[in-house]
Formats: C-alpha cells, sequence, structure tokens
C-alpha cells in the first residue's frame, strides 16, 4: 500500500507542473496496452505519452544507434546491446505475451490442446511466421522451435509483416505469432502454443539515455507497470508481472 502511495503521489506531482510530453518506441507487439495506457495517463496526469510503433530489430538499431526516446520497450534480450543508450537502473521487467496459433476465420480448427496434437497439426499444415532476419522476435522462437527433433519435417514459411496478415490473405493456413498480433478480424486464435515449450515474448522497459524529460519518463514506468495498469495491459493481450 506504501509503495502505490508512493506511486501516486509521483503521478500527482508529474500533473502538478507543467504538462510534458514523452515519446515512447514500442514492438506492435506491445503497442495496444500501451495505447490505452497512455490514455489513461492522459487523463491522470496532463502529461502525454506518444507511442511509436515498430519492429523488436529495428528498435535496437535505432537506439542503438543514438535516435532519441524518452522510453524503450523490447524483449529483455534486446537490452544488453544497447546498455550505453539507457539510464542506468532504469531497466524493468513488464511482464509477457503469449504465442498462439491461428487459422483464417471459417476454416477447420486443428486440435493444439496437447504437445503432440500441436506437432502433428503443424507437420500437417506447416507453419507461418514473421522474419527473424527483420528482427521479429517471435518469429526467431517459431525458427528454433522448428529445429527441435519432433519437428523434423514440417514446413515453415516467413511471412511478411506478422503472420495473421498471412494467414487472412491465404498466404499459409497456419501460423503462430504473439497473441496481440495474431487477433485480428480474418481469423481465429484456435489456442496459446503448448506450454511445453516455453515459447512467449517478455517485455521490458527502460529510460532512454537521450531523454528529454527522464524524470516523466521513469514515472511512466512506474504507472505502466503498477498492478492497476493489468486491466489496460489485458486490452492488448499482455499479462502483467506480478509485484
Amino acid at each position: 500500500m506504501l509503495r502505490q502511495f508512493l506511486i501516486a503521489g509521483s503521478i500527482v506531482a508529474a500533473s502538478a507542473a507543467n504538462a510534458a510530453e514523452i515519446h515512447v518506441i514500442t514492438p506492435g507487439s506491445a503497442g495496444g496496452g500501451l495505447k490505452a495506457l497512455a490514455e489513461s495517463w492522459a487523463v491522470a496526469t496532463g502529461n502525454k505519452a506518444t507511442i511509436e510503433n515498430g519492429g523488436s530489430g529495428q528498435i535496437r538499431n535505432d537506439v542503438g544507434n543514438g535516435k532519441a526516446c524518452d522510453v524503450v520497450v523490447l524483449p529483455p534480450s534486446e537490452f544488453p546491446v544497447i546498455t550505453a543508450a539507457l539510464k542506468p537502473n532504469t531497466l524493468t521487467f513488464v511482464g509477457t505475451i503469449p504465442m498462439a496459433a491461428v487459422v483464417k476465420t471459417g476454416a477447420p480448427h486443428p486440435d493444439i490442446s496437447t504437445l503432440p496434437k500441436f506437432i502433428a497439426t503443424v507437420k500437417a499444415n506447416g507453419v507461418g511466421y514473421a522474419d527473424p532476419v527483420r528482427g521479429s522476435t517471435s518469429g526467431a522462437q517459431v525458427a528454433k522451435m522448428l529445429t527441435r527433433p519432433e519437428f523434423a519435417g514440417a514446413k515453415g514459411t516467413i511471412t511478411t509483416g506478422a503472420p495473421a496478415g498471412a494467414v487472412k490473405k491465404g498466404e499459409v493456413p497456419f501460423g503462430i505469432g504473439t497473441l496481440s498480433e495474431d487477433s485480428i478480424p480474418g481469423v481465429d486464435v484456435i489456442g496459446n502454443v503448448p506450454p511445453e515449450l516455453h515459447m512467449q515474448l517478455d517485455i521490458s522497459a527502460a529510460v532512454c539515455a537521450k531523454a528529454i524529460d527522464p524524470a516523466t519518463a521513469a514515472i511512466f514506468i512506474k504507472y505502466i507497470t503498477r498492478p492497476e495498469a493489468a486491466a489496460d495491459w489485458k486490452k492488448g493481450y499482455l499479462n502483467l508481472a506480478p509485484k
């Protein structure tokens, strides 16, 4: 309770000063929840958080090469190579987004309720996934999955953009991506990837070294990771890490 009171006090203090605007760069997979939180942040504080979406690899490269921002959101695995572009001691774990499978709306729903059934479905249909070379962390996980012996012979197809889009267009019959990017009109989410495969997208946030307003940026990170933020994150299919 004391911690929540201190965070609330920080937010109120920020709103009492002149309204600030911060620039937040995030992968599209986390953008839905952040958009909802930016809206509630504006109501609560009078401050504005502008959300810029991009691919994880491109964000990592841009921020690492000096692109200005106040807050950067990425999978934790991307941060070690851009340490110099971050304010020290600001890296904060936010939560996880499940990986899920999709088919085109109206197509049969294969049974992926167990690992053997999931493997059989992937072998029978192949799988579309986002391009790891273009910086997709979720795509890299699917590519790694396909190297496991039990998936031998399964066909993988790299899609342009999120795999749900390719499934919707009929380019691939079955796709795997983050639940947040899979949930679009025209496709059906048939279930999460079996937990035995340990596939999920972890998300963290940090204050950028070039932040124009690092104090407000740090308060924003506290705002989006407080327990009350869980409902807004759920709108973007992210499970907030418990405090």
